[in-house]
């Protein structure tokens, strides 16, 4: 999998310049998945596990959850629906 590391305004993106440097290893980027929607949530879920180098580290259902399970699970990447977003505004 290829990562583009740069913008097209030339910035450098320091999750896609790691993601990058690390492609090549062992390494599972850790994702979690928030989204108020079972069928989205089992879609990501079934998608991102057909990857080798992707691991689904947890879910949640709304922003509340989301924001007490995110610092144990410890994700690289969260995606979140844009519909949750104002609710997991961090302080």
């Amino acid at each position: 999998m290829q990562f583009r590391t740069e913008s097209s305004f030339g910035v450098k993106s320091k999750f896609a310049t790691k993601m990058s440097e690390q492609n090549s290893s062992p390494h599972k980027w850790r994702i979690f998945i928030v989204d108020d929607h079972p069928l989205i949530r089992i879609g990501l879920i079934t998608r991102i596990t057909e990857e080798k180098d992707l691991v689904v580290c947890g879910e949640a259902t709304d922003g509340p959850k989301a924001l007490s399970a995110i610092p144990k699970a410890r994700p690289d990447l969260v995606i979140v629906d844009l519909s949750l977003q104002a609710a997991l505004e961090w302080n």
